[in-house]
């Protein structure tokens, strides 16, 4: 937050430490803004590199760009039971204009990117590119590599809170999402 805050520029990457961005990433990041320059945000697709699997993409979809039209329409492509796979929140650029006192909510738990994403979407859409320009890496030590049935009810709340917005099905899916989280976790012994 204190970054978004300080920064004077036009636009701000929050990019994790651990992830590779490709050589074209900022040629791609700049040709997505000069065709959306309304979109709140930009973001690349990432091969995902995980110990025992080859490289996979993180969004599996069609064509050069696609535009998440509002936060139902994001909520979908997190939490349906049928979706394309999202870009990693690591290579996200914002537009500062659009984000403006938008911040994240320190309250909202380790899902609180999700809610946070949910609301960028809301002031004018964001660009994926489908190309992928960047490299994530999943290891045990990724906080998202630690599920936290607590976080996600937080997530839930917020989905309630703003169910006008999201739509009642993206209650019924994440609800659906959560419970085969928590037998996951049952198997495993996690859960008590």
């Amino acid at each position: 937050n204190q970054c978004l805050k300080e920064a004077p520029a036009d636009y701000v990457c929050l990019f994790h430490d651990d992830d590779l961005l490709n050589p074209r990433y900022i040629e791609g990041i700049l040709d997505a803004i000069a065709k959306f320059p309304d979109a709140a945000a930009v973001s690349a697709n990432a091969w995902i590199l995980e110990d025992g699997r080859p490289p996979y993409p993180s969004l599996r979809t069609t064509g050069k760009t696609h535009f998440v039209d509002g936060a139902r329409q994001l909520a979908t492509h997190y939490f349906s039971r049928h979706q394309p796979g999202i870009t990693p929140l690591s290579g996200y650029v914002y537009s500062t204009a659009r984000i403006d006192r938008l911040r994240f909510d320190p309250a909202g738990g380790k899902y609180a990117d999700v809610s946070w994403l949910l609301r960028v979407a809301e002031r004018g859409g964001i660009v994926w590119i489908v190309e992928p320009l960047m490299t994530t890496r999943l290891h045990a030590s990724n906080d998202s590599r630690q599920e936290s049935i607590g976080d996600r009810l937080k997530l839930f709340a917020f989905f309630k809170k703003h169910v006008s917005t999201l739509g009642r099905g993206l209650i019924e899916d994440f609800r659906f999402f959560l419970y085969k989280k928590m037998l996951e976790l049952d198997r495993k012994g996690h859960l008590s």
